[in-house]
C-alpha cells in the first residue's frame, strides 16, 4: 500500500518536532545545571565538593562572627583555600574581611574572652578617648604619671559603646577594683593622664600584660574578694615582685608629692565626674523622650 504523501509529511513533522523538543530540553537542563553551580557553589571541576563559610558582610578585625554574618556554600576543594572552614560562628576575625570572602582557619581565631559571673559593663567618663574610637574596637587603658611613667591598667577590652566623652567596656571584678584605684590616683596627681589606646589588628594581637599594680589596700582586697572568679596569685602578673617594686619606688613617691593638694583634687574631680554622669543620663532620657513623641 502506497503511503499517503500528506501523512508521511505529517509524521516527519512530528518526528522533527520531537527531536527539536528534546534538544531544547537538553540545552535548558545544561543551562539550569550551570546556573545552579554558579549560584549555589563555588567551582565543581575536579576534586571533592566541600562545605565552606562565605561572609555576606564586611567584618572588622577583632569582631565576633555570628550566624547572620555567613552563608554556607558548596565548593570544589581545588578552588578554595586548603584550610577553608565551615566552623566559624563565635570566632573572632584576625584581620579586616570583606563580603564574599571564603573563610579559612588562618583568618579567624577562637573567641578571646569568656563571660564569667563577675563580668560587668562599666561606664567611664574620665578616660581620654581616641578621636575615632567606635563600638567594637579593643583598647588598653593606661595611666601616665607626671614623671613620664606610663602603666597599663587594663588590657584589650572590647568597647561596647562610646560617645564623645564616655566609654562602656566589659570588665571582671579584679579589673574593676584596679581601675578604681587608678582613677583615684589620676584624680589626686595633677598632670597625670588616664587614656585609652586602640589595637591596630586585635584579631591577631594578644592582650598586653598589665603593668599597673594597685596599692597595698586594694591589692589586699583583691586577694580576698570572693566575687573574683579568676585565680589571683601574689607574685604573678601585675602583682609580681618587679611591678610591686615599681609601685613602691615610683608611683607611691609621685603620690607623696600631693599630700596637701591631693584630697582637694580628688574631691573636685569626683564632683565633676558625678555632674558629667548626670548630664549624660539627662541627654539619654531626652533622646528617649523625643523618640517616644515621634512614634505617638
Amino acid at each position: 500500500m502506497v503511503a499517503n504523501p500528506m501523512q508521511k509529511m505529517k509524521r516527519n513533522s512530528i518526528l522533527i518536532g520531537l527531536i527539536i523538543g528534546l534538544v531544547v530540553g537538553l540545552i535548558l537542563c545544561v543551562l539550569l545545571y550551570m546556573f545552579l553551580q554558579n549560584n549555589g557553589s563555588i567551582g565543581t571541576k575536579g576534586g571533592q565538593i566541600v562545605s565552606v563559610a562565605v561572609l555576606n558582610k564586611t567584618i572588622k578585625s577583632g569582631t565576633e562572627i555570628t550566624e547572620a554574618d555567613v552563608v554556607m556554600k558548596q565548593a570544589n576543594s581545588q578552588t578554595v583555600p586548603t584550610d577553608a572552614t565551615n566552623v566559624v560562628v563565635g570566632s573572632i576575625a584576625k584581620i579586616d574581611l570583606t563580603a564574599g570572602t571564603i573563610l579559612s582557619n588562618n583568618m579567624i581565631t577562637a573567641k578571646d574572652s569568656q563571660i564569667t559571673k563577675d563580668s560587668r559593663v562599666q561606664e567611664y567618663n574620665m578616660i581620654s578617648l581616641p578621636t575615632q574610637l567606635a563600638a567594637g574596637d579593643y583598647i588598653d587603658v593606661r595611666l601616665q604619671l607626671p614623671d613620664g611613667g606610663d602603666y597599663i591598667v587594663v588590657a584589650k577590652k572590647r568597647v561596647q559603646n562610646a560617645n564623645a566623652s564616655t566609654v562602656w567596656i566589659e570588665m571582671n571584678e579584679e579589673e574593676i577594683l584596679t581601675m578604681s584605684n587608678a582613677i583615684v590616683e589620676y584624680y589626686v596627681m595633677a598632670g597625670s593622664k588616664l587614656y585609652a589606646t586602640t589595637y591596630s589588628q586585635p584579631g591577631m594581637q594578644d592582650a598586653a600584660s598589665p603593668t599597673y599594680t594597685p596599692n597595698a589596700t586594694v591589692a589586699s582586697l583583691i586577694y580576698g574578694d570572693p566575687n573574683i572568679t579568676s585565680q589571683i596569685s601574689d607574685g604573678q602578673g601585675r602583682f609580681s615582685a618587679r611591678l610591686k617594686e615599681i609601685r613602691n619606688s615610683r608611683i607611691n613617691s609621685q603620690l607623696s608629692r600631693y599630700d596637701e593638694t591631693g584630697l582637694e583634687n580628688l574631691e573636685t574631680s569626683i564632683q565633676e565626674e558625678i555632674e558629667s554622669l548626670k548630664e549624660t543620663r539627662q541627654a539619654y532620657f531626652g533622646v528617649l523622650d523625643s523618640a517616644s513623641q515621634e512614634t505617638e
